[in-house]
């Protein structure tokens, strides 16, 4: 059996050049509380997909099985329950195998990608000039010599 799932991640993306440096430095010393990323919220991604793959379906079990429960005792309707249990068995190996290893990733590639910014506007705050910015990521020099 093939399980599809989506993979977030984040790549550091190349050294800001001195014409980044300068634009960003003026927008920050103008309005410090500038974000340097863009702010995917996880119910703005994933909000449309868990409503009609996980609640959509809850609410069909829940219901098919208070339906089961209200003709039991009058009819012998079995069949009711198998169906509120296999939905919910679909329910539960859909957010176990799918939903939590790409909210996961989702979430992790969210904070990796603020954790980034936020160092780099912190540094960018910092720094004198460009290149007071470049000497202080000498690591980052390092590994792309040629940005």
């Amino acid at each position: 059996m093939i399980i599809n799932h989506r993979s977030f991640g984040f790549s550091k993306p190349n050294f800001i050049t001195k014409e980044e440096y300068l634009k960003l430095k003026k927008d920050l010393k103008s309005n410090p509380d500038l974000k340097l990323y863009d702010n995917v919220s996880f119910w703005n991604y994933f909000g449309k997909e868990i409503k009609t793959g996980i609640l959509i379906p809850l609410v069909i079990a829940i219901g098919i099985g208070l339906l089961h429960i209200l003709l039991e005792t009058t009819l012998n309707f079995e069949y009711l329950g198998w169906i509120s249990g296999i939905i919910l068995f679909y329910l539960l190996g859909r957010l176990v195998l799918v939903n939590l290893w790409e909210w996961g990733s989702f979430l992790k590639s969210n904070f990796d990608k603020k954790a980034y910014a936020s160092k780099l506007k912190r540094k960018i705050l910092k720094s004198t000039d460009y290149d007071d910015l470049r000497n202080s990521n000498k690591f980052w020099m390092r590994m792309h010599p040629n940005t």
